[in-house]
């Protein structure tokens, strides 16, 4: 008997062990794909700001750590200099 498939992922497009489907909004880790508007995010490694990015523009809450202090201060800024962009749509 096959098992039954999470629909969060059948949703997300995955299959088997396939990616999920990219979309034009999808730049970042697979594991967006799945949440939905309001649902907290957890990346324990900042890095760059990508998945920030990310959870602002997809109104995701996100609870992010980075260890190393000029990375951190490189992603706050870089999710700043994003928020004060305007955007057209």
């Amino acid at each position: 008997m096959p098992k039954k498939k999470d629909p969060r992922l059948e949703r997300a497009g995955v299959s088997g062990y396939n990616k999920p489907k990219r979309t034009p909004n999808h730049k970042t880790k697979s594991h967006i794909v799945v949440a939905k508007e309001g649902d907290k995010i957890l990346d324990t490694h900042l890095g760059s700001g990508s998945i920030a990015i990310a959870c602002h523009n997809r109104k995701f809450d996100l609870d992010a750590w980075e260890i190393d202090e000029e990375y951190y201060n490189n992603a706050v800024e870089r999710l700043d200099t994003h928020k004060s962009q305007l955007t057209m749509f």
